[in-house]
């Protein structure tokens, strides 16, 4: 079967072509219908659409009556950004704008409607299928035939890093054995740390926490004589501390001498295989807040630092964990992880989440043979970096200003809650002045840079009846949030004007937006028919044939007679609107071959050299005038043409 596509461009008419019944119904067709609320403005014979675009409205003498609201964004909050971050409350420190914008939006239809006009030609079939609208997005992979949906309106969000910003920085150590080296060498860690991060910043706090792996087989040595010493045994190490999985040692603190006095503290451990529990570790350093210490007004950094690969949420089972991790805290008074006998790993995804609610960027510190591991572990949980540690750890310093330098060097917005029904697309302008249609991060930033972000929003559906959304965009990592508030325009005004029992229905219906709903019982334009055996009789008489759809479905029974369609493809008309001008098969794109069959001819008057062409049209005798051409008639009753112009 071989498509013929017909462009809007060749005047299809999206608004006239949806069959709206209602001024609900036309508004979700497309932005660009309007409604006629006119009382008078159809006629007797035919249905002049009161669904259409707004400049055909006005031309048919609808103006001052015409249903067309539009999209609209109001600024609820918007205070200007800081330049800096430390010396002011934390109230005061703002790194986006606006902060919360409120959204009314009218909502358009998504589908693909696709009307086909079959005709026989020699024993094959051509079809002729006419586009009305965009499917599944407010892009059609055929070029020209796109169709947007919702009223899309937009708005501008600037984001900008801020100088001196305060910062919080967890550093979380692997005591698996092997990091035996490395806990010597960061010993005075807290100290040369803080003198590099105060360079970056004048308000720095440090703060401790260790893990090793749930202390359960077969992750760890369980049987009696390991139990105070799983080294023991090793000649290699002979002594160390039991496993566990994961401890807070030290809250987020200025005072970083004590932090190299926790540090000092720290004994290893051992556990069985390879894989560590550093996953439990994150998840509790993130979802912990109050005893770990993170403050609203600061960037949060969390440093992990490892030689090996983690265990990952399923992994727990082979330990008879079948219970998923609950994403809560499990600190208990001694600062350890209670839960890590009772509950599997946390999957990716939650880490992704928590750290991402709690505003945390997550810094991977890891040895070199590991580092593709976790740099694919980067692209699934947003906001992380990650970095090679050195065997020995004694990179760790420029690690971590490297790594926040990095953090603080891109801004990228992640959205939250969006409804399904809500389209969001992002242009970014970064630095360089350019935009970028469909990104919505900028990279390459300095401290103090700003940088913007288009956001088109577009509804795709009317929600319940009073229904309102919100939802979030946010930059990864930042506390700074700009809250969009939705309500849907998805009722016309004159639905709302809405008459009971009016007389311009005879009193037996609702008149609103110039039409009638008639009661139960009740039918006709103007509700003035009744049913029962007299409305049987009106409907029948608007039928063909019985069991034939009323009007032929191209029109509208009023009482006993049809008001037939306007239809953007031609002219629909018969008192059953069983016929038109345009159902005909076409050769080389006109239609019966340019030889157009008038609605009422004499068959003799069809004819070549004076020479009857057929005795029957359609199944009908030639004699005398026969009705209006069938849907069809062309390529049923005459084929079309050939090059030599026969009919």
């Amino acid at each position: 079967m071989e498509p013929i596509l017909f462009s809007l461009a060749e005047g299809l008419n999206l608004c006239t072509s949806g069959s709206a019944t209602s001024c609900e119904e036309c508004l979700l067709i497309h932005p660009k219908c309007a409604w006629c609320s006119k009382e008078d403005f159809s006629s007797t014979k035919s249905i002049t659409s009161r669904c259409d675009f707004l400049q055909n409205l006005i031309a048919n003498g609808c103006a001052g009556a015409i249903e067309n609201p539009s999209s609209s964004i109001s600024v609820v909050r918007n205070v200007p950004l800081s330049s800096k971050g430390s010396g002011q409350s934390h109230l005061d420190v703002t790194q986006i704008t606006p902060q919360k914008v409120a959204l009314n939006l009218r909502p358009g239809l998504l589908g693909l409607v696709l009307v086909f006009f079959e005709d026989v030609l020699k024993g094959s079939k051509k079809s002729v299928i006419w586009i009305l609208m965009c499917a599944g997005s407010s892009l059609l992979t055929v070029p020209n035939l796109c169709v947007r949906a919702g009223d899309r309106t937009s708005f501008r969000v600037q984001v900008r890093q801020v100088e001196d910003y305060p910062v919080d920085l967890y550093y979380l150590m692997d005591l698996s054995l092997s990091m035996n080296d490395d806990l010597d060498n960061i010993r005075n860690l807290g100290t040369k740390l803080a003198e590099e991060m105060r360079k970056l910043t004048s308000n720095f706090r440090l703060g401790f926490g260790s893990f090793v792996d749930k202390n359960i087989s077969p992750f760890s040595y369980t049987a009696p004589r390991y139990q105070n010493n799983p080294c023991i045994g090793y000649k290699l190490f002979p002594s160390c501390v039991p496993s566990f999985g994961f401890r807070h040692l030290l809250s987020l603190t200025d005072k970083v001498d004590r932090f190299n006095e926790e540090v000092q503290k720290q004994k290893v451990s051992r556990n069985r295989d390879a894989p560590e529990g550093g996953f439990d570790a994150i998840l509790q350093a993130a979802v912990c807040k109050e005893k770990i210490g993170w403050r609203k007004e600061a960037s949060h950094l969390l440093v992990f630092t490892t030689d090996d690969v983690p265990h990952i949420a399923l992994d727990g089972k082979l330990g008879g964990l079948v219970q998923p991790h609950d994403g809560q805290c499990h600190l208990n008074e001694a600062n350890e992880y209670s839960a890590s006998s009772q509950l599997d790993y946390p999957s990716l995804a939650l880490l992704g989440e928590k750290l991402a609610e709690n505003n945390i960027h997550l810094i991977f510190a890891v040895t070199k043979s590991h580092y593709m591991l976790y740099k694919n572990f980067t692209t699934l949980i947003p906001g992380t970096t990650v970095e090679i540690l050195h065997k020995d750890s004694k990179n760790i310093i420029e690690l971590i200003v490297k790594a926040y330098n990095s953090i603080r060097s891109k801004v990228e917005l992640t959205v939250w809650d969006s409804p399904e029904d809500i389209g969001l697309t992002f242009t970014a302008t970064c630095q360089d002045g350019l935009s970028y249609p469909g990104l919505r991060k900028c990279g390459d930033l300095k401290i103090g840079d700003t940088v913007s972000f288009e956001v088109a929003v577009e509804a795709r559906s009317c929600p319940a009846e009073a229904t309102s959304h919100s939802f979030t965009i946010k930059p990864a990592g930042f506390r700074d949030t700009l809250e969009v508030a939705v309500t849907y325009s998805c009722l016309c005004g004159c639905t709302g004007r809405a008459a009971p029992a009016s007389g311009k229905c005879s009193g037996n219906g609702t008149y609103a937006c110039g039409l009638c709903d008639c009661r139960p019982g009740y039918l006709g334009a103007r509700c003035q028919c009744e049913e029962g055996a007299s409305g049987e009789l009106h409907h029948a008489l608007c039928r063909e044939a019985e069991g034939k759809p009323l009007c032929s479905g191209r029109g509208e029974c009023s009482c006993n007679q049809c008001l037939c369609y306007e239809s953007e493809f031609g002219h629909i008309y018969g008192p059953f609107c069983e016929c038109d001008d345009f159902s005909c098969a076409r050769y080389k794109g006109v239609l019966c071959s340019g030889r157009s069959l008038p609605s009422l001819v004499p068959c003799a008057s069809w004819q070549r050299e004076n020479r009857p062409k057929m005795g029957k049209v359609a199944g009908m005798e030639c004699a005398g005038n026969v009705p209006c051409f069938w849907r069809s008639l062309c390529s049923l009753s005459f084929p079309y043409g050939n090059e030599e112009g026969e009919i």
